[in-house]
């Protein structure tokens, strides 16, 4: 009896695990979407504060979306420069 309540709990166990899991991959999986679409908008001339209006996202987290892109670019085009040193 009690190795089949435990059973049923480990069960119950990995359900929930799993339920939890595929929310949080939902929600980062929404959020990287929406910053790349934020990123690809800024690159073609869309300006924070009308991004910031339409997302309702604040101009401040606009603006750590696009300093972040702007990061990753610079730390690529310095990986490549290294490439091609070597």
């Amino acid at each position: 009896m009690t190795e089949y309540n435990e059973k049923k709990h480990m069960r119950m166990f990995r359900k929930e695990a799993r339920e939890e899991g595929l929310k949080e991959g939902r929600e980062e999986g929404l959020k990287e979407g929406r910053n790349h679409l934020i990123k690809t908008m800024l690159q073609n001339g869309a300006s924070p504060e009308h991004l910031s209006e339409i997302t309702g996202l604040p101009l401040s987290e606009i603006n750590v979306i696009s300093q972040n892109e702007e990061n990753r670019f610079d730390l690529l085009q310095e990986a490549r420069g290294k490439r091609k040193r070597r």
